[in-house]
């Protein structure tokens, strides 16, 4: 009898698809962008295209990657395996977070994305 009872808990939590970790993921490198440039390219961002919309959506079905801003060393991209929207507060949340926490090379560079809970990310990675 138990072992029918761990068999069927086995198979039902076999079943159950696992959350998505959603948060930081840092990925800074000697060949990311320094902090200045994402930053400035964030800045960039939100008062421009960002200052018009209130969604920023990757329109594909089949999965891709939209830029949302550049600035000399840094690009910004918003990505998803399908089509995704995400409010441009969500998304420059994310985007203020890495820079602000994946700092390294004594806080020059930057690098990493925002894993949001659909498995679509905010990137900060070298142009």
């Amino acid at each position: 009898m138990k072992h029918t009872i761990f068999s069927t808990v086995g198979l039902l939590a076999m079943a159950v698809p696992t959350a998505l970790a959603a948060g930081r993921v840092c990925e800074t490198s000697p060949g990311s962008p320094t902090v200045y440039d994402a930053t400035w390219a964030e800045a960039y961002w939100v008062t421009g295209a960002g200052s018009k919309a209130t969604l920023v959506c990757q329109t594909n079905s089949g999965g891709g990657c939209i830029t949302l801003g550049t600035y000399t060393t840094a690009t910004l991209n918003f990505c998803s395996s399908q089509a995704s929207c995400k409010t441009v507060q969500e998304i420059e949340n994310g985007i203020l977070d890495v820079i602000d926490h994946c700092r390294s090379n004594d806080n020059l560079k930057v690098g990493g994305k925002w894993v949001f809970e659909d498995g679509s990310h905010a990137d900060v990675f070298h142009s």
